[in-house]
């Protein structure tokens, strides 16, 4: 008795834990395709989610990891932190390096910025009025997910597969319940003599 219920226990957390992860990855990839769809940058309250494109913090994450930046001041930046900008050279791209010193300009913070895996120094002093928030958290390739699932093959994959594995699950517990049934009117047929013609 004690190992069944274990095993209901285990089956439950198990399908538990499934279902937080599957809606946990729908959520983020609705915000990645509704991002992408509005032609902004996916965000809910002061978290912002950005795709990594390159290697330059390989180190610490790899391409294709999506990374959760939460938007701080100039003044809560510290030296070690991972932080996402405006690329000095072409506003429309970002780039997330560590900052490696903050010195002041114009009574401003501005951030000497490297990427892990880089051996130098990024060129010129990231200003404050370019940083766009604090990397807080990253999922290892996700963002190779949500690039597929912008895809009409991605969104579909997103439907129909988890659709029919969810009433695939469904017919073979439908089936088995009802091989239960018929085993216990059969037991009770067996057990009850009077019932039979």
């Amino acid at each position: 008795m004690a190992v069944h219920n274990l095993k209901n226990f285990f089956h439950i957390t198990g399908n538990i834990l499934f279902t937080i992860f599957i809606i946990a990855m729908m959520l983020l990839v609705g915000f990645m395709v509704k991002g992408k769809l509005d032609g902004g940058v996916p965000s809910v309250g002061p978290y912002t989610f950005y795709v990594v494109l390159s290697g330059s913090m390989s180190t610490e994450f790899d391409t294709g990891s999506i990374l959760v930046v939460k938007d701080v001041t100039a003044r809560e930046v510290a030296q070690g932190d991972i932080i996402t900008f405006k690329s000095l050279e072409d506003a429309s791209k970002t780039i997330t390096h560590r900052v490696v010193e903050i010195i002041e300009e114009n009574g401003q913070p501005a951030y000497i910025t490297r990427g892990d895996a880089n051996n130098a120094n990024d060129t010129e002093p990231v200003p404050a009025a370019n940083l766009l928030g604090r990397a807080v958290y990253w999922v290892p390739y996700a963002g190779y997910v949500t690039d597929f699932m912008g895809t009409k093959k991605g969104l579909f994959c997103l439907i129909i597969i988890p659709g029919v594995l969810v009433i695939a699950g469904e017919i073979r517990n439908l089936m088995r319940y009802a091989a239960e049934y018929e085993q216990e009117k059969a037991a009770a047929e067996e057990g009850n003599p009077s019932t039979r013609a």
